[in-house]
């Protein structure tokens, strides 16, 4: 039993926009994606991915979207939870 890889092509840009570097990358994250684009502005980072059907289906006559949305709060240094509470 072989394991088919799927051929990775990275390709890489990045611009200088407004005092800032701006850089889009794609075919290095989220491989098993059909499509993936990482998008780097300063600090900043946005990681893009899209995944469909091998069969489309003929019925459907519109194009259904799901977006997931994760709202990282250590990020900012919010911590919560009572493991963090000052006690005296």
């Amino acid at each position: 039993m072989s394991i088919k890889r799927k051929e990775v092509k990275v390709i890489a840009k990045s611009f200088d926009r407004a005092g800032k570097s701006l850089s889009f990358e794609t075919g290095k994250l989220a491989v098993q994606a059909d499509c993936s684009l990482k998008i780097d502005l300063g600090d900043n980072q946005l990681l893009c991915s899209t995944v469909m059907e091998k069969n489309p289906r003929s019925d459907m006559d519109f194009l259904p979207l799901m977006i997931d949305f994760r709202d990282s709060y250590s990020a900012v240094g919010r911590l919560g939870g009572a493991a963090y509470r000052r006690r005296e």
